[in-house]
């Protein structure tokens, strides 16, 4: 006879929540050093709008020149408005991974109002303080704070006065950096003029004040182009015709794979608001290139207030043929803290695909803009505003060939005494010169678009309200629950 034994199964008390604890720790230690690893990696998967955190193939490059210690320092006053908190984590992210790119390069971010030292460092770099705004207790407050980069290379610093325009920060710091690591600065031919050294009552000493900071400008003659010359400013001034010769000497160079920015008048129009016809000789050699400058002058309800008149009486007028505008082409960074450009008696520019050359447009006026034909009426008491005819003017165009390059602004006044300070014309020239000279290195850092939400201004009641509404929001919750079950029970 067999006996069936019951089959004993042992049990050890705490041993399944001992595993179950054991797994979740080490789930927890593997998550945080999965995330310890990951932020020293060389590379990052950058899944935001418009891929704001991924560094361009151009910033790569200019990066991979520090050879040197260099510190980007990123300086935050401590009492921002809270609608700039999401602003500042966004940047300093952004900033990391300037230093993941090379570890030469180091990132901080520093606190000059908790630090005497760190607000000494602030004010020796020239770095401006900043005023802040936001609605307190029923009235705007004022505040003064620092929200800027100062990039330190060897002896030498680059500042950034502000970090709030997201879509030109990489363009930015991107050419501080370029600015700094360049052993030497790029070498310009300045065509047209002559050097006002000594002289402030040229046409361009402003334009030469401003831009032998940061290039080397020589004043040549079209014969005296080199291979040298990372690019040549032709300036149109209004009286000079190039001669046939010289127009060759310019086109031999371009065909080098050169670079060129030209300022030229489709029109040639005076100061005394007289007229001619333009006699520069330069025409064909654009229209060759695609880009064909038209013997009209554009005007535009977008306009400057200019002033008229003598010593004695004044009077301000809205003048449509000094054109404002705001329309660009983003597709570039040339356009890096610009918002507004001005152009005195610009011409239209036709763009046609030829010769091998690839045209596009740079800037073009607003969509209520009309043009003037021989005979110009110029003087502001005779401009009628026509009923129809209105459309968008090219009036900035760039035609490119290889690594040939070439850029036609349609008004020679452009960069020339009042006008190079008007608006933003000073930093798009830069911008210009800077990405050309770089040999197109630059020109490859687009304008991004992130998707950052700043929190807005709130009234001081809307902030009592969300507050109080919180303390006591819950707990209310939580009693109105109570009674509900308790008088469901009865």
């Amino acid at each position: 006879m067999r006996i069936k034994l019951p089959k004993i199964r042992l049990r050890i008390v705490g041993l399944e929540n001992l595993q179950k604890n054991t797994i979740i720790v080490l789930s927890f230690a593997a998550f945080f050093l999965f995330n310890l690893v990951a932020q020293n990696l060389p590379f990052s998967l950058d899944f935001s709008k418009g891929k704001f955190f991924s560094l361009s193939p151009s910033t790569k490059k200019v990066l991979k020149d520090v050879d040197d210690v260099l510190k980007i320092k990123f300086y935050v006053s401590s009492n921002l408005p809270r609608r700039l908190e999401p602003v500042k984590s966004t940047v300093w992210s952004f900033l990391k991974e300037y230093e993941k790119a090379n570890p030469n390069i180091e990132v901080v971010l520093l606190y000059p109002d908790k630090d005497p030292k760190v607000q000494e460092e602030v004010r020796s770099a020239g770095l401006p303080e900043l005023q802040f705004s936001q609605l307190g207790r029923e009235k705007f407050e004022v505040a003064k704070g620092y929200f800027g980069i100062v990039v330190y290379y060897l002896d030498k610093k680059e500042v950034i006065p502000q970090v709030v325009n997201f879509e030109n920060l990489e363009y930015e710091l991107t050419t501080a950096i370029y600015r700094l690591v360049n052993k030497e600065l790029p070498k310009l031919a300045v065509l047209g003029y002559e050097n006002p050294f000594g002289n402030q009552e040229s046409p361009v000493s402003t334009f030469d004040r401003f831009f032998s900071k940061s290039f080397q400008l020589n004043y040549v003659k079209p014969e005296d182009l080199k291979e040298d010359f990372a690019l040549a400013l032709v300036f149109d001034n209004g009286e000079k015709r190039y001669s046939t010769p010289e127009a060759e000497a310019i086109n031999r160079f371009l065909k080098q794979g050169k670079k060129a920015i030209f300022f030229i008048d489709g029109v040639w129009v005076r100061d005394d608001l007289s007229y001619a016809p333009a006699d520069h000789n330069l025409f064909n050699l654009l229209e060759s290139r695609g880009l064909k400058l038209q013997r009209n002058l554009v005007l535009s309800a977008s306009s400057e207030v200019v002033s008229f008149g003598n010593q004695l009486v004044a009077y301000l007028f809205p003048y449509p043929f000094w054109i404002k505008t705001d329309v660009f082409n983003l597709s570039s960074g040339y356009f890096s803290n610009v918002s507004l450009l001005t152009f005195p008696w610009a011409s239209e520019i036709k763009l046609e695909n030829k010769n091998g050359y690839k045209t596009s447009w740079l800037v073009k006026t607003t969509k209520k803009s009309w043009e003037q034909k021989d005979p110009f009426q110029l003087i502001p008491d005779n401009i009628t505003v026509p009923e129809k005819g209105f459309r968008e003017f090219v009036i900035g165009a760039k035609a490119q060939k290889g690594k040939e390059e070439v850029v036609v602004i349609s008004s020679r006044r452009f960069v020339l005494g009042r006008f190079l300070r008007r608006n933003d014309n000073l930093s798009f020239v830069s911008n210009l010169a800077l990405s050309l000279s770089s040999g197109g290195l630059l020109s490859g850092i687009s304008l991004k678009k992130p998707s950052v939400y700043l929190v807005p201004e709130v009234s001081f009641q809307v902030k009592e309200a969300v507050k109080y509404g919180s303390i006591l929001g819950l707990p209310l919750l939580y009693l109105s629950f109570g009674i509900i079950r308790v008088l469901k029970r009865r």
